[in-house]
């Protein structure tokens, strides 16, 4: 079955600008942005193959590379990228390349919803971005983040017991030191308990700041302000605890993160994805648009790479154009036909 051609629908972005002069710049700029803007259009697409032909619009004068990105969500997103439940990455849109190949992911064409290509302005920053990344027990990430009471800290991950997914001793640590649940936390010097609570086997939100310690986003333990001391000029690491006052860390062992995030007075500081780069598997900051150091207690440690996962769109700039939307549904099929009774046998295929 094939689709039938469309047409793009280029996006425009302009910052929010004041006075009558400034909103006439902006309103030149975004034409003029639009008006170069590269654009892409379906040529075809087999929905029960998921074979895929788009075409590119030349590119203009000062073109470099831009990453086309196929997007799958449930209901359709337009031209908010961001807000995709899926990606892949198509490749790389060269000045000369006029044309691109995708299959369709099986696993999206099973599903109800709508695919989507966007053009980025850019590239993303790393080779594979990944789901999560996991500790052999020696590895770590020591970020330049020092703890104080005005910290938050939210980190989605996975550990065994008395193990840390991030933290300084006396500071700012949240784990579970046994298998029946018991869990210690700390904040700010003195603030430190204990509580009782069975983990659930999947992934678990970590969040720890001056009100309290949480888990999925419900409160566990409930700090006393009153105690909080002095800070500390120890920084935090993820996949250990490090000891404050020294740069020895503790608490390793199996643990996997998906994502960290780490704010200070409300401002979000690092903002850490896992990723390949250059053949390493590591974490990208997207705040401070660099790459994390592994570091590795004793010696030799290294991560491993978890499922492979689509570029997200906000790491490769901003959409330059978007093509119409693939509606993708579950197909019927008639599989038997009672005429005498007056009834048919429909099989559906697909998510419904």
């Amino acid at each position: 079955m094939k689709g039938s051609r469309s047409k793009t629908h280029c996006i425009g972005r302009t910052s929010a600008l004041r006075g009558a002069g400034a909103a006439l710049f902006a309103a030149v700029a975004l034409a003029a942005a639009q008006s170069h803007a590269r654009t892409i259009e379906i040529v075809s697409c087999d929905r029960e193959t998921g074979a895929t032909v788009l075409s590119i619009s030349a590119a203009g004068t000062g073109d470099g590379e831009k990453a086309l990105i196929a997007t799958w969500a449930p209901g359709d997103i337009g031209s908010v990228a961001t807000n995709a439940h899926k990606t892949a990455l198509v490749g790389a849109v060269g000045i000369a390349d006029t044309s691109a190949s995708f299959t369709i992911p099986s696993a999206w064409l099973t599903k109800t919803g709508i695919v989507r290509f966007f053009l980025m302005t850019g590239m993303p920053p790393y080779d594979l971005r990944l789901a999560s990344l996991t500790s052999d027990g020696k590895a770590y990430i020591d970020t330049d983040f020092v703890p104080t009471v005005d910290s938050d800290i939210r980190v989605k991950a996975e550990c065994g017991s008395d193990v840390a997914p991030f933290g300084v001793s006396k500071r700012a640590y949240l784990f579970r030191n046994t298998d029946e649940g018991l869990w210690y936390c700390g904040f700010a010097g003195n603030t430190t308990g204990s509580f009782d609570f069975r983990p659930n086997t999947a992934a678990q939100e970590y969040w720890l700041n001056s009100t309290g310690a949480y888990l999925d986003g419900t409160c566990r333990f409930a700090f006393d302000p009153t105690s909080f001391s002095d800070p500390t000029s120890t920084t935090l690491t993820l996949f250990a605890r490090k000891e404050n006052g020294s740069l020895s860390v503790k608490k390793q062992g199996s643990c996997t993160i998906y994502s960290a995030q780490l704010r200070k007075n409300g401002r979000l500081e690092h903002d850490y994805v896992p990723c390949v780069k250059d053949g390493v598997a590591t974490m990208y900051d997207r705040s401070t648009k660099s790459f994390c150091s592994v570091s590795s207690s004793p010696a030799g440690g290294v991560f491993s790479a978890g499922t492979k996962i689509g570029p997200a769109p906000e790491d490769c700039g901003d959409v330059e154009s978007v093509s119409d939307a693939i509606a993708i549904a579950p197909t019927l099929t008639v599989t038997a036909i009672d005429r005498q009774d007056e009834t048919m046998t429909v099989a559906i295929g697909g998510a419904h």
